[in-house]
């Protein structure tokens, strides 16, 4: 017997009929596999819309004022759409409507369901899931209140200069937030820090106030701060000058030392340029200028014979200085 493979024309056809059902086949079970359905986790933020005039803090699952949070949800439909579908073209929004106005005062916590609350961008696709399907929030209506600003201050000024004033422009702001959280909290509020580490002159800058989570400063905080130079001491010697009445020294009075050679030794105390030019000036043979400083005691009849002294003071003194009060001591040796 001869095999007849290769040669019977009908061997040929049915091989091609075979190859031909394979590849229908193929083709059916893709397009069912394309509109098979699947499901698939998603993670979105959920928002709750309020009323302007109220506060919504979301507690579980927690956010950061001014954020949303983020709630699992598991989506079911074909494939082929999931496969395409982004995270943030699911819309998890509710409105809040008829909230009552007692609760809302109060600052009560509450549930609010949000398993039905989703847009998504396609019919053939839907939430069946949500993690958690409640959010655990706090809606509470809205206020302002003032309150005291003070300001923070860090570092050092540059060696040989201070820190001698902190002006504040406005002193006191609004702040918005919840009706309850204003009511807890205490004044004063502080500034974000203002750093004068090594300056060494005065300089002003705008600072935002800082308050708690869920509340809002109305405006900034102009901050100056006043820097000058660290006060210095120096002694100076200056002549003496008697402030009496005319009638003071009549009879003729003997003083130890004699008048003529009456000086102080004054300790004056302010910046230190102002105490070198006023040492400059001074240097020298002392010259009864007008406007120069100078050193004055006041003597107040009767005088008797004996020891005593007098408070030393000092007229036409730079208003940047300051002298510490010392006395003069001398002896009445006779009266005339």
């Amino acid at each position: 017997m001869k095999l007849l493979v290769g040669r019977d024309p009908r061997f040929g056809q049915t091989a091609l009929n075979a190859l031909f059902s394979l590849g229908f086949a193929i083709l059916i079970w893709a397009a069912v596999g394309a509109r098979l359905t699947d499901t698939k986790p998603y993670r979105v933020r959920f928002e709750l819309r309020a009323p302007p005039d109220v506060a919504v803090e979301y507690r579980e699952p927690f956010a950061s004022p001014g954020e949303l949070p983020f709630v699992e949800v598991v989506v079911r439909g074909a494939k082929e759409v999931l496969d395409k579908l982004n995270p943030n073209e699911i819309q998890g929004v509710r409105e809040l409507t008829n909230l009552d106005e007692a609760s809302l005062e109060r600052g009560e916590e509450r549930d609010i369901e949000i398993r039905d609350w989703f847009r998504l961008p396609a019919k053939e696709i839907a939430v069946v899931q949500t993690t958690p399907d409640r959010l655990k929030v706090v809606l509470s209506r809205v206020g302002k209140r003032a309150f005291r600003v003070k300001e923070e201050i860090v570092g050092t000024p540059a060696p040989g200069f201070r820190r001698t004033a902190v002006l504040l422009d406005p002193d006191e702001i609004d702040v918005s937030g919840p009706r309850v959280l204003l009511a807890k909290q205490q004044p004063p509020f502080k500034t974000e820090p203002v750093d004068i580490s090594g300056r060494r002159e005065t300089f002003t800058s705008f600072r935002k106030v800082r308050v708690p989570d869920g509340l809002t400063p109305d405006d900034r905080v102009r901050v100056t701060v006043v820097i000058e130079a660290e006060p210095q001491e120096r002694e100076f010697d200056l002549p003496l000058h008697v402030v009496t009445t005319a009638d003071a020294l009549k009879p003729a009075t003997v003083f130890e030392p004699p008048l003529k050679d009456w000086h102080a030794h004054v300790l004056l105390r302010g910046p230190a340029e102002v105490l070198n030019a006023l040492g400059q000036r001074l240097g020298g043979p002392y010259k009864d200028l007008p406007g120069e400083p100078f050193a004055f005691v006041r003597l107040n009849m009767p005088f008797e014979v004996g020891q005593t002294d007098a408070y030393v003071e000092i007229g036409n003194l730079p208003r940047e200085l300051t002298y510490t009060k010392t006395k003069f001591a001398f002896a009445v040796k006779e009266i005339r």
